[in-house]
């Protein structure tokens, strides 16, 4: 299958974190014609209550924050639900502090500004990353998939 199915698309939930909320409203008018279903917040601690009590399949925050910067962030999305998936969305891909955190806590960076086909092609894969784990995690426990 080269892209996850449109039903597996609509159980997808991403969340995207950001203080400014101009960005909010430009990934909104972006994404309102995705499959999956997407939140927005400029709270970091909301978007931590939310992977606590749902189940997210992606997190894609801002870098620099007044509260908590984007890596201390997904960093503590991996302790709280390891098989969310991590996304950076940064005007500043150079800073140490992510370079050390890819590959690790970070699974991927988007500069700002963005490219919406991109963006959009980097959160379908990550998407699809998940259906392929849940997939060999079924057949590790001898779950089939319907």
């Amino acid at each position: 299958m080269d892209s996850p199915s449109r039903a597996h698309l609509r159980r997808h939930l991403v969340v995207f974190v950001d203080d400014d909320r101009e960005t909010l409203e430009a990934l909104r008018r972006l994404l309102r014609e995705t499959l999956y279903r997407f939140w927005t917040t400029q709270d970091a601690h909301e978007a931590l209550r939310w992977v606590g009590a749902n189940d997210v399949s992606l997190v894609v925050s801002d870098q620099r924050m007044p509260v908590m910067s984007g890596t201390r962030l997904l960093n503590e999305v991996y302790r709280r639900s390891p098989a969310t998936g991590r996304v950076l969305l940064t005007a500043y891909p150079q800073e140490k502090e992510i370079s050390r955190a890819l590959g690790e806590v970070v699974q991927g960076v988007i500069a700002k500004p963005w490219d919406g086909w991109s963006l959009k092609r980097t959160i379908l894969a990550l998407l699809r990353w998940r259906e392929e784990r849940e997939g060999s995690s079924d057949e590790e426990n001898g779950l089939e998939r319907s």
